[in-house]
């Protein structure tokens, strides 16, 4: 099984780790200066399905994020908005264009997300409660990679954003 990889020495490191990251799957293996290059292979051959275990997850969880290019097409918050990814300084919205610097269009994606998804949630949370009778506090939105969203016995309720990319038949189940 190919595996690949980076690796960092550092002097002031005494153990081999393997980190993967969370957001791209990229596996970086971090060893002291002195370690042989063989037993750097053996600990990742030794590991290698762990290793592949966890970068299939990592690659899972990222299929709800949308593509992110030029002239693509993405849903948000039950509406579809055209990507265009120009030299701007800052994320714009007109219409349904959304403007992404060239820079940053990741988390400009998903700073702009935040704003479009806050109100769409609070307004099905607010529906959902007068419907099904349940009281909250607040509305708040976080990053969660694992679980959609969870409540506060003090009737705080956090969805994740990646809500946001899903339809909204499943977004509202």
């Amino acid at each position: 099984m190919k595996i690949n990889y980076q690796i960092k020495r550092s002097s002031k490191r005494k153990t081999i780790t393997i980190k993967i990251e969370s957001y791209t799957g990229k596996v970086t293996v971090l060893a002291p200066t002195s370690t042989p290059l063989s037993r750097i292979e053996g600990v990742v051959n030794k590991r290698a399905e762990w290793i592949t275990a966890k970068v299939n997850a990592v690659n899972q969880r990222n299929l709800i994020l949308p593509k992110i290019e030029n002239g693509v097409s993405i849903y948000i918050a039950g509406k579809t908005y055209l990507i265009n990814i120009a030299n701007a300084s800052r994320v714009s919205l007109k219409g349904d264009v959304i403007t992404l610097p060239v820079a940053t269009p990741k988390s400009s994606l998903i700073n702009l997300t935040k704003r479009i998804f806050l109100p769409y949630v609070q307004a099905k949370t607010q529906y959902f409660a007068q419907n099904c009778g349940f009281k909250y506090k607040s509305v708040n939105l976080n990053k969660a990679k694992r679980k959609w969203g969870s409540c506060t016995n003090n009737g705080e309720i956090t969805y994740s954003t990646a809500l946001a990319f899903l339809p909204e038949e499943i977004c509202d189940y």
